[in-house]
């Protein structure tokens, strides 16, 4: 539930998550979006392209 999680969660919390990259589980370095909407660090997409 959206409400629950914003009470429970800051703005920060919520804007890391978004922004963590899959792969190396860092904020995103250089976000690349792929056509499924899947964004991940673009030295990631680049080098296993």
């Amino acid at each position: 539930n959206i409400t629950e999680t914003s009470s429970s969660k800051t703005k920060d919390d919520f804007l890391n998550e978004i922004l963590m990259c899959g792969i190396c589980l860092s904020r995103m370095s250089s976000p690349y979006c792929l056509p499924c909407a899947h964004s991940f660090c673009r030295s990631f997409i680049i080098c296993n392209a």
